[in-house]
């Protein structure tokens, strides 16, 4: 399996982030979502309200644990990275529209 680095730093940084936030205790991103992990290198900015230079936005689907809670949640992750390092993480749940028949 060939991952590019960034994309495996993105990953790290997560888990990193994770164990530290008081929202979330845990983050999975399964393996075929690392592999189609979107690199964008047109982005310079990694978030227009705290403005991070970045050299590309790493994007990929994942799943997380809200802490105390047993039900995984969807997320949008994004990763700034800025001369290879991380410079920026973020998770946005990623809801999914209930369909009323």
């Amino acid at each position: 399996m060939h991952v590019s680095d960034p994309v495996i730093r993105c990953v790290a940084a997560f888990d990193r982030w994770v164990a530290l936030t008081p929202k979330y205790d845990t983050f999975i991103v399964p393996d075929r979502r690392v592999l189609s992990a979107k690199v964008d290198g047109d982005t310079t900015i990694f978030s227009a309200g705290n403005p991070i230079p970045v050299d590309e936005v790493i994007i990929m689907r994942a799943f997380a644990k809200a802490r105390g809670q047993s039900q995984w949640t969807r997320v949008d992750s994004r990763c700034g990275v800025r001369d290879g390092r991380v410079v920026g993480v973020s998770l946005t749940p990623n809801v999914r529209p209930k369909i009323v028949r």
